[in-house]
């Protein structure tokens, strides 16, 4: 269990508050932060955790727009949606412009919040498996 915990703890930490912000402004940085997470995390994420359809949802084209009118990447876009549900999951909104000026450590604290919520919600043998698929959706 403890395994899992961390994976998605330095999974979420590193894709969101990394990425989100840095400076006063959006990071420089995001696009080899996010480079190293693939869509199969994102794909996990929709699959196994949230079981519904979170971005995908939308079409490539609200993606984009969306995208563009946040002055932001798709991906980056698409990792909001992702956090915006979990924090949904935990009782918190979000609007992207609300994610895009948080601080890390508000985002830290809130991912652990979820991460609680996965701990009591989860048994031990569904974190266990969990573990194997996220890093599976790492090789994708």
């Amino acid at each position: 269990m403890k395994k899992i915990t961390v994976a998605l703890i330095t999974f979420m930490t590193v894709c969101f508050a990394c990425g989100f912000y840095s400076d006063e402004r959006q990071s420089a940085r995001a696009y080899d932060i996010y480079s190293l997470f693939k869509d199969g995390h994102l794909r996990f994420y929709e699959n196994e955790l949230a079981k519904e359809k979170v971005y995908s949802q939308y079409s490539d084209s609200e993606l984009s727009e969306t995208a563009h009118k946040h002055n932001i990447s798709v991906d980056k876009l698409k990792k909001i949606m992702v956090f915006q549900h979990m924090m949904h999951t935990v009782g918190k909104e979000y609007s992207v412009e609300d994610v895009l000026k948080a601080s890390n450590r508000q985002i830290v604290g809130d991912l652990k919040s979820y991460v609680e919520f996965l701990k009591k919600t989860k048994s031990e043998e569904e974190l266990k498996e969990l573990e194997i698929k996220f890093k599976e959706a790492g090789r994708e």
